[in-house]
């Protein structure tokens, strides 16, 4: 079951929802730091991602079997972005895997997350850290400022899009409710 697209409004709390589920499946306060501690953008410093398994997978599941209709969508050979965050890396397992609570763009939005990381990880933002980045069809289309209401209201009408700060360290960063 597809449902219509939420506002933004409704997205962000949507997202910061699953964050929520996430923070509660760590096992411990070190494990959920570690999780969310922002690394180095440098890419030089950070070593290359294995090719995900079934196994690593494992951990963002709700259901079994959904790591293996991740890597048949995906591909086989997939590599998580370094520089993506774990929680990211959910909302984009979850995305591309779920098909009863999912919005009707998620998967577009998923896609376009990954190509977000990739290019943050080849460096291609390095002389935009002060912009926002918009990715629209698997494509960067824009550097920009943060977006007004408008704005946001506006890129409701591209199924799909993201538009994030190029700077990880401005991103938000769910902290559990305690």
């Amino acid at each position: 079951m597809v449902l219509v697209a939420p506002s933004a409004k409704e997205k962000i709390t949507q997202i910061m929802t699953c964050r929520a589920i996430i923070v509660e499946s760590f096992k411990n306060e070190e494990e959920l730091e570690e999780a969310m501690t922002i690394k180095s953008l440098n890419k030089n410093e950070k070593e290359p991602e294995e090719a995900v398994t079934i196994e690593s997978l494992k951990k963002y599941e709700c259901k079994p079997g959904e790591a293996e209709k991740f890597l048949n969508i995906i591909g086989s050979n997939f590599k998580w972005p370094v520089s993506m965050p774990d929680h990211y890396r959910h909302h984009v397992f979850w995305a591309l895997t779920d098909d009863v609570d999912r919005f009707e763009n998620d998967d577009k939005a998923a896609y376009n997350y990954l190509v977000f990381f990739n290019c943050l990880d080849k460096g291609e933002f390095e002389m935009h850290m002060d912009k926002w980045v918009l990715v629209y069809q698997e494509k960067v289309i824009e550097y920009g400022q943060e977006f007004t209401e408008e704005q946001w209201s506006k890129l409701e009408e591209k199924s799909g899009a993201i538009y994030l700060p190029a700077d990880l360290s401005k991103h938000p960063n769910a902290k559990p409710a305690r």
